[in-house]
C-alpha cells in the first residue's frame, strides 16, 4: 500500500473475505482510489499448482458417408451437422 493517489490499483474484495488477491487488483478508474502498486517478487521456490483442462468434441457430417446416396432421407440427412463441444477445468 501507497500514500492516497500515488498508486496505479484498487482493491476491490469480491469474495468479502478481507484477504488481498491477485484477481481482486483492478487498475484505479480515479487517482485517488490508486492506493496499490504490483510489486514482481521473484522466488527459487517451486509453488506447486494443480490445473486441469478437459477438451472435447464432436462432429457429426453425415455427407461424409452418405455423399452420394439415392435414398430420400439419406441425401436430406446429408445436408446437416452437428458440432458439440465440451470443456472442463478444474484449479
Amino acid at each position: 500500500m501507497v500514500n492516497p493517489g500515488e498508486g496505479v490499483y484498487t482493491w476491490v474484495d469480491r469474495n468479502r473475505d478481507s484477504t488481498l488477491q491477485v484477481d481482486e487488483m483492478e487498475i484505479a478508474v480515479f487517482q485517488d482510489q490508486a492506493n496499490y502498486v504490483r510489486v514482481a517478487v521473484t522466488t527459487t521456490d517451486f509453488i506447486r499448482t494443480n490445473n486441469v483442462a478437459y477438451n472435447q468434441n464432436l462432429r457429426l457430417e453425415p455427407r461424409l458417408v452418405w455423399a452420394r446416396s439415392e435414398q430420400g432421407w439419406k441425401k436430406f440427412t446429408s445436408r446437416f451437422s452437428c458440432k458439440a463441444p465440451c470443456k472442463s477445468a478444474e484449479k
